[in-house]
């Protein structure tokens, strides 16, 4: 059998079976495009096809490479290396292992400021807050002003009338002091000096008991040993208005005194 390569001729190989030239070829295309088989194991660029020329019915049978132009007439063409359809997609394989975490990437850039938000709502009133301590006394403020008059007053002229007696032992007595006409009594009252064992009051009080009072009596009982003086008083006052209210106390006319009573007591 003969190989003739571009016009040149190649000794011609007899007794080659088509099964033996078919592998020959197969052998002689692997040599002339590189390994085939690592061709997917490293980032290759995908190998040139390689077409050939043959004569089948003759014995031994022919074939030429071709590196350019067409096959001869009476010559079939075939060729190598040519890239198949593209296959089913396989099955999705198994999940592989986490991988490590990776190292901490560094910090990032402040971003810019950001717009200002809404004005929130008005929060709710807080509790009232304990008493705070009291604080100094502030400055004495200016006098004020004098107030109004006042309205007239209800009595006029205040005077005093009094009348004394002696009270002996086993004895009582009694005093009567009469207002001057137009005067009213206001309060009295008796005293019979320092304390005495056995000498107590028995009447102080104004007459008459009803409508206006105008004198004050009083009644001391004297059961000791030794004498007392008593003294009766009374308070006159003359109504606001009235003719000679207006007069000082002691300037009007005393009126006559009564004489005072005295009374044995009986022997128990």
């Amino acid at each position: 059998m003969r190989f003739r390569f571009n016009g040149v001729t190649r000794p011609k190989l007899s007794g080659i079976g088509r099964t033996t030239l078919l592998a020959s070829v197969a052998v002689l295309a692997v040599g002339l495009s590189g390994t085939a088989a690592l061709a997917s194991d490293s980032p290759q660029a995908a190998p040139a096809q390689i077409h050939a020329c043959y004569k089948s019915g003759q014995n031994p049978s022919a074939l030429e490479l071709l590196t350019k132009g067409s096959c001869p007439k009476g010559f079939s063409s075939v060729a190598w290396n040519v890239k198949g359809p593209v296959g089913p997609t396989g099955p999705r394989g198994a999940t592989g292992a986490k991988g490590a975490t990776g190292a901490t990437g560094a910090k990032g850039a402040t971003g810019a400021t950001g717009a200002k938000g809404a004005t929130g709502a008005t929060g709710a009133t807080g509790a009232t807050g304990a008493t705070g301590p009291q604080g100094p006394a502030g400055p004495q403020g200016s006098t004020g002003p004098a107030g109004p008059q006042g309205p007239t007053g209800t009595f006029g002229s205040i005077i005093t009338v009094s009348d004394s007696l002696a009270v002996g032992p086993d004895e009582q007595g009694g005093l009567v002091s009469e207002c001057p006409t137009g005067f009213a009594v206001i309060s009295g009252g008796v005293t019979y000096g320092s304390f005495a064992a056995g000498v107590s009051i028995v009447g102080d009080a104004p007459s008459p008991a009803s409508g206006t009072p105008t004198e004050w009596t009083a009644t001391v009982a004297n059961v000791g040993t030794s004498t007392v003086t008593m003294t009766d008083f009374a308070v006159c006052a003359m109504p606001a208005g009235a003719a000679g209210s207006s007069a000082q106390p002691g300037k009007a006319a005393q009126p006559p005194q009564k004489k005072g009573v005295i009374v044995r007591l009986p022997k128990a």
